[in-house]
């Protein structure tokens, strides 16, 4: 399950500008919950929102949350997924499978069809030891903030 402690996402904030507006797609959650927009997920019928203060669920289509994400930079990575690239830390590559990292705790799949989307981004290959010692392929992202919207 996609779970992370708003402690924890507040930690990965860089500085922003307090006059910033927010996304109208967070100006949808409760006050306490309103932050820097992260990444979203959709649930059934709900998209769950994901800032720096935490996880919200409003009852709306995904299309329409991901046309709400301005000024905020991101994109698609999967049918269910959007992800802020300000807070893409990792791609981890698994037998099959890419993953985009968030934090320790926001993992989520990229689908075959938005890989397209972090090549673009610039992503730079490089090999970390996993807890058994066998590699795992993954990517930095310090050109991520940089890079001009996909």
């Amino acid at each position: 399950e996609v779970m992370a402690r708003g402690s924890e996402l507040a930690r990965l904030t860089p500085l922003i500008d307090e006059g910033s507006p927010l996304p109208k797609v967070v100006q949808r959650l409760e006050p306490e919950l309103q932050g820097r927009l992260i990444a979203m997920t959709v649930r059934d019928h709900y998209v769950d929102i994901f800032t720096t203060q935490g996880r919200g669920a409003v009852l709306m289509r995904f299309a329409d949350a991901m046309a709400e994400v301005a000024p905020e930079q991101g994109g698609q990575i999967h049918r269910s997924h959007w992800v802020a690239w300000w807070a893409v830390k990792a791609v981890e590559r698994s037998p099959g499978k890419l993953w985009v990292r968030l934090c320790p705790e926001l993992r989520l799949p990229v689908s075959r069809t938005y890989r397209d989307r972090l090549e673009a981004r610039a992503f730079a290959p490089v090999r970390i030891a996993s807890a058994s010692g066998a590699g795992i392929s993954a990517a930095r992202t310090g050109a991520a903030q940089s890079s001009p919207p996909v």
